[in-house]
């Protein structure tokens, strides 16, 4: 069931994402508080300050730089983070379903497969869980590929963080 109801979340974020082109504009003139218009905003960082060593458009304020981080980058945040967010809570009924990591580390194994693999943490994970009654799940890869020759590190992340659901593919320049 939990993988069902992630996958009714990703529908649903794909159509809000759609939407978002079209409501956004609206939404950032009126500017509201709470309700279907502000689900598609950023509260609180409407033009996405305390990103200036990933966003090029840092400092600036205008309709364009809130059009892309708010429809682009960061569509229907206040949805995401506001309705979707997963139950408060520890985690209960932990199955660690895969665990391996590709680094150093001191921390137990069992504490390691409930954290999403990441540039820093490459690796795989998978882990089943529950909060609150609700079920939940969280995967992830971080991992060396090659795209017809062109070699990149790839992470992917999917399932729920203790904020929002995730679905998150990434990929950075081998150094």
């Amino acid at each position: 069931m939990r993988y069902l109801k992630y996958i009714g979340i990703c529908l649903l974020d794909l159509i809000l994402y759609i939407l978002a082109f079209i409501i956004f504009p609206i939404a950032y003139v009126i500017k509201p508080e709470s309700g279907f218009f502000w689900w598609f905003l950023h509260s609180g960082n409407m033009y996405g300050y305390s990103h200036e060593d990933r966003w090029k458009h840092y400092g600036k304020k205008n309709f364009f730089v809130a059009y892309v981080w708010n429809v682009i980058r960061n569509s229907h945040w206040n949805f995401r983070v506001n309705v979707l967010k997963p139950r408060l809570g520890e985690a209960e009924k932990v199955k660690i379903k895969a665990n391996t990591v590709d680094f150093d580390t001191d921390r137990p194994m069992e504490q390691l497969g409930m954290e999403f693999r990441t540039f820093g943490k490459p690796g795989k994970q998978w882990a089943e869980y529950s909060k609150g009654g609700s079920d939940y799940f969280r995967w992830s890869s971080c991992r060396e590929v090659n795209y017809l020759g062109i070699k990149r590190i790839r992470s992917m992340m999917f399932g729920w963080n203790n904020k929002r659901p995730l679905f998150k593919i990434r990929h950075r320049k081998l150094t």
